[in-house]
């Protein structure tokens, strides 16, 4: 079975983000989930895979024992390639990440689980290296060009301390508007190295993590995004000018190619809300919100999307954000979690 590259994709109107709010209180109840609603049927049928009460006792487990877990139910879900095939992916060296991106988002979901052959054109077999020898060596490099800051689809964090990747909200400038493909690859990519028991040492921001596996993003995760930032909104709490100081519902951001900041409104007819000490939280709120989620969120749609075409999210939803970063990344942000080589 091979795919080449150039065929037609899937497309983008098949599914939708809903962001479910029940309370306003605080940023945690407020987003608890960043929810990717597939309306096109593509969520996998899990029913004879694993059932909602065996998810809730994994979820108390350790983590080598979720580990356990999931690998046996991804080898479940493998096909046999004796059987059903392989798909053959074969790129060029100096096209790497186009030729990869055409390829992988040309496989129908339904046959992403099949065992991948990697080639690279005008480079005979290599039959020392046989089936999938080639995916490791194309992993690394087709990663490390994706994830790279200099291609404009990611920025590093201001955290002040430790760079982390994040959304680029310009991609879409750099791209001409096609940079929703290179997302939902990302994420196809992501998942396939779950799925396989891959690792791939990226320093992505922690609250994509949470996302991943529905766990909620609270306001102290804008700290890692953009230190300066949380700080300031921070500082309002002890501010008592606060009333008089003309602050509004907006938010002033840099943008490509304008000389000038734009002035973005954070709630409707945000210009001419004064922040108060009363609605202080819901403002501190709507900051986070609109960075971590409003200004990425078709790139993070289409990121989230591609993984879950892979991996089924009620299977991920079993991890705490640390553990999914160590199961991808080898490591997570909050220090090694030991037992993963020896699982």
């Amino acid at each position: 079975m091979q795919y080449a590259k150039n065929l037609p994709r899937a497309p983008d109107q098949q599914f939708g983000i809903i962001c479910r709010e029940s309370a306003p209180a605080t940023f945690h109840a407020l987003h608890p989930s960043f929810h990717i609603e597939t309306v096109g049927g593509s969520e996998r049928d899990l029913s004879s895979l694993v059932a909602i009460a065996e998810i809730s006792s994994v979820k108390g487990k350790d983590f080598r024992e979720k580990i356990r877990w999931f690998r046996s139910k991804c080898d479940a879900m493998k096909l046999d390639y004796r059987i059903h095939g392989h798909i053959e992916i074969d790129v060029r060296r100096d096209h790497i990440l186009q030729d990869s991106v055409d390829s992988v988002l040309s496989i129908p979901q339904k046959d992403l689980p099949l065992l991948w052959n990697i080639g690279f054109c005008t480079e005979r077999f290599d039959f020392l290296h046989g089936l999938t020898g080639r995916a490791p060596e194309w992993f690394e490099m087709v990663t490390e060009r994706l994830f790279d800051p200099l291609n404009r689809l990611w920025q590093e964090s201001n955290d002040g301390q430790n760079t982390r990747l994040l959304i680029n909200p310009w991609s879409g400038i750099a791209f001409d508007g096609n940079d929703g493909d290179y997302f939902r690859f990302a994420g196809r990519m992501v998942g396939k190295a779950i799925f396989d028991g891959r690792i791939i040492p990226l320093q992505i921001s922690s609250y994509f993590f949470k996302v991943l596996t529905g766990h909620p993003v609270t306001l102290s995760d804008l700290k890692q995004v953009d230190k300066e930032l949380f700080e300031s909104i921070e500082f309002l709490e002890n501010n008592m000018y606060l009333e008089s100081s003309g602050l509004n519902f907006t938010l002033r951001e840099s943008v490509p190619f304008e000389a000038e900041m734009q002035s973005i409104e954070l709630v409707p007819f945000g210009a001419i809300i004064e922040v108060t000490h009363k609605n202080l939280n819901e403002y501190k709120i709507s900051v986070a919100k609109h960075v971590m989620f409003d200004r990425v969120g078709r790139q993070l749609r289409q990121l989230i999307y591609g993984v879950y075409e892979v991996v089924p999210k009620a299977l991920l939803s079993v991890f705490e954000p640390d553990e999914f970063e160590a199961l991808l990344c080898g490591y997570s942000g909050n220090g090694h979690i030991a037992g993963l080589e020896s699982i």
